[in-house]
């Protein structure tokens, strides 16, 4: 089975570059049109059922990559972001220069690496093991998905760090599950978000 997993489209705090884990923000006209574009780009796929994170920006990407399609919906909280504790909504700039992901966010009531890793893998594991057959969408946030590919293969994310690669908005990951592994077939493909 294939998962195709999207980060949600750009947001209000996406464009003022602030820390937004598992506060929330509306997605912006750009980010609701990629959405839009990602839904026509992935039409043809024929996806036995869908689930995102229960944030409202990935709610309503999700909505609008269905685009009505008949298709149920399932909210998990298990996909949400990344979790910054206290700096949550705080500029970007100033909280990641004093602080990284790999340092965690735990002391200050947030999440670290491990935990997000190990919480996106066993959804996403999970979600694969209740639909053995057909394609899934999985739509959830760029902090979650990279710490997902983190959990399947470290070495092949710190190589698309180097390249600058990261999981950008509506950008599409498709994923393998096959003999209870999950493969790593595309990685952050942007053009499904373009007209």
């Amino acid at each position: 089975m294939k998962i195709y997993l999207v980060r949600h489209g750009q947001t209000m705090f996406n464009a003022k570059h602030r820390v937004q884990g598992w506060c929330d923000s509306p997605l912006t006209e750009l980010g609701v049109k990629q959405a839009q574009n990602v839904g026509k780009h992935l039409m043809d796929v024929p996806f036995v059922k869908a689930y995102c994170s229960t944030s409202e920006r990935v709610v309503d990407t999700a909505t609008y990559i269905l685009n009505g399609r008949d298709i149920e919906l399932i909210e998990r909280k298990d996909l949400k972001e990344f979790n910054f504790g206290i700096f949550e909504a705080d500029l970007e700039k100033e909280v990641f220069s004093k602080r990284n992901h790999f340092d965690g966010f735990v002391d200050v009531g947030g999440e670290n690496v491990q935990m997000v890793s190990e919480r996106m893998y066993a959804a996403i594991v999970d979600i694969a093991k209740s639909n053995p057959e057909g394609n899934v969408l999985v739509v959830s946030h760029g902090g979650a998905i990279m710490n997902l590919f983190h959990a399947i293969d470290h070495p092949f994310v710190e190589k698309m760090r180097k390249q600058g690669m990261f999981i950008e908005n509506c950008s599409v990951s498709i994923f393998n599950y096959e003999n209870e592994q999950l493969s790593i077939e595309v990685f952050g493909d942007c053009s499904y978000r373009e007209d």
